[in-house]
């Protein structure tokens, strides 16, 4: 018998999520907390951060931010949220760590975002970095459970955290979905 077991995201990452909605203008936070739903949200708040949360739960409040703000803005909130994160316990021991061994630049963290990736997400794929120049890299998701969740919510808040990870860095810089497909896999190029 194959059970199926669904794919988790750790509490404080969606935590940090519901911070950068309440985070947002008055009308704009009102607009998403509604859109989400209060029993949604005190769910993911009664967490311990360091538990885990369905996906499901995840990607609901997710799903509920790019309706309400779309796309570009859903890039932003993640953005944010994740600028939040690197600054939360779970994360902050794990950039003082690597920015202390591997000094603080774009490719130092971003050659670590598997490991990050692991610490935040169960049954969700696996993130590579392949570095393409001094100033760029290749960060490659693959086995995202698409069929299961709107990926391109996904893709775009993986693409605000990387954003994030340039900001945490002082690097000004971009990041680009270089291609993309509907079994959960997506590949973006960042330059610094």
């Amino acid at each position: 018998m194959v059970v199926d077991v669904e794919p988790q995201m750790r509490a404080a990452q969606t935590q940090s999520l519901l911070a950068a909605v309440k985070r947002l203008p008055a009308a704009d936070k009102r607009a998403v907390l509604d859109a989400i739903g209060a029993e949604s949200v005190e769910r993911a708040l009664a967490t311990l951060p360091v538990g885990w949360l369905s996906m499901s739960l995840h990607m609901h409040i997710s799903d509920a931010i790019r309706s309400v703000l779309g796309p570009a803005r859903n890039v932003e909130v993640w953005r944010d949220a994740m600028r939040f994160s690197f600054d939360r316990p779970l994360l902050r021991s794990f950039v003082a760590l690597t920015t202390g061994i591997f000094g603080v630049s774009p490719r130092a963290l971003l050659q670590r975002s598997d490991k990050v990736y692991d610490l935040l997400t169960r049954r969700c794929g696996s993130l590579s970095f392949e570095p393409t120049s001094e100033r760029a890299a290749s960060v490659t998701l693959v086995g995202f459970p698409a069929h299961r969740y709107q990926f391109i919510c996904y893709v775009e808040g993986l693409a605000g955290c990387l954003e994030a990870t340039l900001d945490l860095c002082r690097a000004a810089g971009k990041v680009s979905v270089v291609d993309q497909s509907e079994h959960g896999r997506v590949r973006y190029a960042v330059n610094w």
